[in-house]
């Protein structure tokens, strides 16, 4: 994520826009130049980003204006290496206005997280203890980011995803707020935590399978971004 502000030259925009650097230019030549890097990235990579100032009155060239950007996707290497494109068409407006560009490095990026298929298993064999049937499994395809992924990365996680709402229902919705508050979504919580529960109380009794797991850890973290 990262927060581009341009400063331009403010001007009156009739009677003498050739003295004025617009900085709502710059920011929408990033726009743009994002808008033609989404065609030359992979399918699960996501950009998107918001104008939050895009300058005071009508009438004047901007002086200053502010965009904000987020990039996402499957493993952090291709969202660290699309990040800095993105970075790239931000200096390519600065360069294209002559606004100046004013920018600080994230603090910290969500990095994607380490998946480890046997505790991935094991958890949804819990799930199925439970009384979830094998039809209503199935991998996630949700492109959301999560600071679990920065756990995961120094250790063994499961991301257990589980159903609260309708079909179709979308995140960030009063929909999805409701349903969260709904008996369905409370039962669906419950089976949840109970399936992670029974998983953590088989690795403490089964130090073999925390090493094992341990292991393949290791091997997925040495594959991740290839």
């Amino acid at each position: 994520r990262a927060t581009f502000v341009f400063k331009g030259k403010a001007s009156h925009a009739a009677m003498a826009p050739h003295k004025g650097i617009s900085a709502l230019d710059a920011v929408i030549l990033t726009f743009n130049a994002t808008d033609m890097l989404r065609e030359h990235v992979r399918q699960d990579v996501r950009i998107h980003g918001i104008i939050k100032k895009g300058g005071d009155a009508v009438n004047i060239v901007p002086e200053t204006a502010e965009a904000e950007f987020a990039v996402r996707a499957l493993d952090t290497t291709t969202m660290e290496e699309t990040y800095k494109k993105v970075v790239n068409c931000a200096k390519a407006g600065e360069l294209a206005t002559g606004a100046r560009l004013e920018f600080k490095e994230p603090r910290a990026s969500l990095k994607a997280p380490v998946r480890v298929p046997e505790l991935i298993t094991m958890v949804l064999d819990k799930a199925k203890s439970l009384g979830v049937r094998d039809d209503e499994i199935r991998h996630s395809t949700d492109l959301g980011s999560s600071d679990l992924g920065n756990v995961a990365h120094a250790y063994p996680t499961v991301e257990l995803k589980f159903k609260i709402a309708p079909e179709g229902v979308p995140n960030h919705s009063d929909a999805f707020r409701e349903a969260a508050g709904s008996a369905e979504g409370w039962k669906a919580t419950v089976i949840a935590g109970k399936a992670i529960a029974l998983t953590a109380y088989e690795l403490l009794t089964h130090p073999e399978k925390v090493k094992a797991i341990q292991e393949q850890f290791k091997e997925m973290k040495a594959k991740e971004g290839k």
